[in-house]
């Protein structure tokens, strides 16, 4: 069952080390109940994710756990923070992720939201038409626009998020107005965000996604590879032990091999809970 948990866990007689302290020790000394964080794990995970898709930049989704000390390990490992409150954004700040490795997005930003995201550089994503008016009245200069491909994800109803009528995001054909809007109203459209949804166990849907996306963008006259270079979607967040490490190099090396053509080569942007998930590590007193 180690399989569950961090990569520095070891079982040295009857006791649970953790890094190289027994989980015992831990607990007496912090109390309980306790969570535990594998620095060794953290840092493994981020490298995965860069060493997969070179010159891409992986976001960390805050809201998996929002924790400066976390922030900064994975800043120190080039990761950026996908953050979605104004809390979190201090969080990102105080951890010293720059702005160009923020990404604001929420359905329902306030105008102190976004000209906190504005002063911080932050990449701003366009969830609503009434917000083109107040991302650029906050100061905000570079967003992407929020696509809804009406793919249905392999997931709890409840966390759906890209099927038609979600209440996130804009349908293509919605979504052409919005970019010609944003572009007059001085915004610098760069790029496009698709999240399917969470606790996804497969890739199957986030391959249907970027495939409609493509074809939207190319419907447009635009090569996606220049115009719209940076795409977004939900990681697995799978509880089975079978499923704890999905083939993410495979996942990303498709859109991110130079060797592809210039209609299937992205950058990809992640929002990657999946960070948060194996490192971690609770214990309660029993």
């Amino acid at each position: 069952m180690l399989e569950l948990f961090p990569d520095s866990a070891r079982v040295e007689g009857a006791a649970l080390v953790l890094g190289g302290v027994p989980a015992t020790r831990l607990a007496a000394e912090h109390g309980t109940p306790l969570v535990v964080y594998c620095e060794e794990t953290i840092r493994a995970q981020a490298r995965a994710y860069r060493d997969a898709a070179p010159g891409a930049l992986v976001v960390y989704g805050t809201k998996a756990f929002a924790n400066v000390a976390i922030l900064g390990v994975l800043a120190d490992e080039g990761v950026g923070a996908d953050v979605s409150t104004l809390g979190e954004l201090r969080f990102a700040e105080a951890a010293g992720i720059p702005g160009e490795r923020l990404l604001f997005h929420g359905n329902n930003k306030s105008d102190e939201e976004l000209e906190a995201a504005a002063a911080a550089g932050a990449l701003v994503v366009l969830d609503g038409e009434w917000e083109v008016e107040h991302a650029a009245a906050a100061g905000v200069r570079r967003v992407l626009l929020r696509l809804t491909p009406g793919v249905d994800a392999a997931t709890h109803d409840s966390i759906k998020t890209a099927h038609a009528g979600s209440k996130f995001g804009f349908s293509f054909e919605t979504a052409i107005g919005v970019i010609a809007h944003a572009r007059l109203r001085g915004l610098d459209v760069v790029g496009v965000h698709v999240h399917i949804g969470s606790q996804l166990a497969r890739p199957d849907e986030s391959v249907v996604a970027v495939e409609r996306v493509v074809a939207f963008c190319e419907g447009l006259g635009l090569d996606p590879a220049v115009a719209f270079t940076i795409l977004e979607w939900g990681r697995p967040a799978a509880i089975e032990p079978a499923a704890l490490d999905p083939d993410i190099a495979a996942l990303l090396r498709r859109w991110a091999d130079p060797n592809l053509t210039e209609q299937e080569r992205f950058h990809i942007r992640e929002t990657v809970r999946y960070l948060a998930y194996r490192p971690g590590e609770q214990r309660h007193a029993s």
